[in-house]
């Protein structure tokens, strides 16, 4: 059985010799490995896993305002809200590699880093911990009550 996998961590990666944001082919036939490198590439597994569920949510959260009723989007941004406040950080973060308790660092400067945009990360922090979320609970509000359709009649 192969799978493949994307590297993007370098401390745990690098002790197999794969370099970072490398492709890698992942097979059965490494279970004769040593011990420790079969742990390593578990652990790049679930590294990817959790990169690919925290992104899977991230979707999910701009779409809720479309998707459920704002009761229930609001409530789901208010658990996360709610996180940020008890934690100070993201708990999936640390699954997947990004170290938000001490740093400004967080899944979407990440991301953003990774596609070339460079912004101040404590204020990307302060935007989406804060005010996106805000932002995506009235744009539940506003999508389904429509309160200005009397001044935009179809």
């Amino acid at each position: 059985m192969v799978f493949g996998c994307r590297s993007t961590y370098t401390s745990e990666v690098n002790a197999v010799g794969i370099r970072p944001d490398q492709f890698v082919l992942l097979s059965t036939k490494y279970l004769s490995l040593p011990l420790h490198r079969v742990h390593i590439v578990w652990t790049v597994l679930m590294h990817n896993i959790a990169f690919s569920l925290h992104l899977l949510l991230v979707v999910a959260s701009w779409s809720l305002p479309f998707l459920v009723d704002w009761r229930l989007a609001w409530a789901a941004y208010a658990v996360v809200l709610l996180q940020f406040w008890i934690f100070d950080r993201c708990l999936l973060n640390k699954r997947h590699g990004l170290d938000d308790t001490h740093s400004d660092e967080t899944f979407y400067s990440h991301l953003l880093e990774k596609m070339g945009f460079r912004f101040s990360r404590p204020k990307v922090k302060r935007f989406v911990r804060f005010w996106l979320l805000l932002g995506l609970a009235a744009l539940a509000w506003v999508w389904q009550h429509r309160p200005f359709s009397h001044f935009f009649p179809h």
